[in-house]
């Protein structure tokens, strides 16, 4: 690969991620502009661009992009970035299509195969197995609910590999935490999308999670979004109307919080209707990936 960019020259280079971090010394000789787009955290960074690596390579960007305003505020304090060469476009995702009738349906046909009652009241996470996305979080706090209420509440993890150490650990925990019939696991799957309409609010477990897509896919199904305090973009996205936030690491708040979203209806409904709303309003691709361009067309004409 550094082979074939050295043959050739750029106008611009468009990095989408901090971990081709090596290939930008040579992009930035080939081209006129380098704009970064930074996907990530401080922790993420500092996992990918060990030993400050960062410090090379950051400056040989003309601009960077950050996916949410944590990624900026990550950036500019701890990676030295002057903050005027920094913009935000926050993450984006194609909005669902699907009519009412279709999204019942779905969520019959994905309760019935996970053995669900329609009374139950299902909380979901979605992602990659660790302990970034907090799976370990989401069983504690499944157990933590567990002792709240009477059995009506059902845990679904939908996301990550079927076997190696973190199913293994995952599947470890449940049975250690007796929560065998109450949480239960869903492999990466073509249809993930489809789980969210079984779902009744979504629990965002994520220790450090930048502007995750899959709480713009929650919403996008009107589900309520869950989500810890100083972990990214969760809290940037929920607000005060479009879910709940829970001290960051407390998975007894977190359970009530998903407990008061299950006791009150309206409010279950009228947070999911706003995080459907912010949605559509500011998180398509209709109307971020003009920005998106706008930068790129700007980095272009300066010099």
């Amino acid at each position: 690969m550094k082979i074939a960019l050295r043959a050739h020259s750029y106008d611009l280079v468009y990095i989408n991620t901090a971990a081709l971090w090596k290939l930008a010394p040579i992009l930035a000789r080939r081209s006129g502009s380098l704009l970064w787009h930074i996907h990530e955290l401080s922790y993420a960074l500092n996992t990918v661009m060990a030993d400050n690596a960062w410090r090379g390579t950051f400056p040989l960007a003309k601009r960077f992009v950050a996916a949410s305003e944590g990624v900026r505020e990550t950036l500019v304090n701890e990676f030295e970035v002057p903050g005027d060469k920094v913009d935000i476009v926050h993450e984006f995702i194609p909005l669902s299509n699907l009519l009412p009738d279709e999204k019942k349906n779905r969520r019959r046909q994905i309760r019935d195969q996970l053995g669900l009652k329609d009374d139950a009241f299902v909380v979901g996470g979605c992602g990659a197995l660790g302990w970034r996305k907090g799976t370990d979080l989401f069983l504690k706090i499944a157990q933590a609910m567990s002792r709240q209420e009477g059995g009506k509440t059902a845990f679904v993890w939908v996301g990550g590999s079927a076997t190696g150490d973190e199913a293994l650990q995952f599947d470890h925990d449940l049975r250690a935490l007796g929560l065998q019939g109450r949480c239960q696991r869903v492999s990466n799957c073509a249809n993930a999308s489809d789980y969210y309409y079984a779902m009744d609010a979504f629990a965002l477990t994520s220790r450090e999670d930048p502007f995750p897509l899959v709480m713009l896919e929650a919403g996008v199904a009107g589900l309520p979004v869950v989500c810890f305090d100083q972990s990214g973009g969760g809290p940037e996205f929920v607000g005060r109307t479009a879910g709940l936030v829970a001290p960051y690491l407390d998975t007894e708040v977190f359970a009530k919080q998903l407990a008061a979203l299950q006791n009150d209806g309206e409010l279950r409904k009228k947070l999911g209707t706003e995080a459907s709303r912010r949605v559509a309003k500011n998180h398509s691709v209709e109307t971020q990936a003009p920005l998106l361009l706008k930068v790129i067309e700007q980095c272009m004409q300066t010099k």
